[in-house]
């Protein structure tokens, strides 16, 4: 996953906290931050708590969604952390 946000630097990703593996969502970030600090990251999570939302902001991410609410606020959020209005 890594490799591949370096090799195609996105202007932004989404990043899931249910990761499998070793690494947790703010761990991704963090080396995200450092090898391409370009990239915007959003989190997804099931969790909507003061505390997660401050970790994620310390970790690096640019914008928090709650999955119960990603219908409605996630394309807003994307298109807040990457500098767009939506308008088209």
């Amino acid at each position: 996953m890594l490799d591949a946000v370096v090799r195609l630097q996105p202007d932004v990703m989404l990043l899931d906290f249910s990761l499998p593996g070793g690494l947790t969502a703010f761990d991704v970030c963090r080396r995200l931050k450092i090898t391409t600090p370009a990239v915007k990251v959003v989190a997804l999570t099931a969790h909507d708590d003061p505390d997660i939302r401050r970790a994620a902001s310390e970790a690096g991410f640019s914008g928090f969604v709650w999955k119960l609410e990603a219908p409605s606020a996630l394309l807003s959020t994307i298109q807040t952390v990457v500098g767009h209005s939506g308008d088209r």
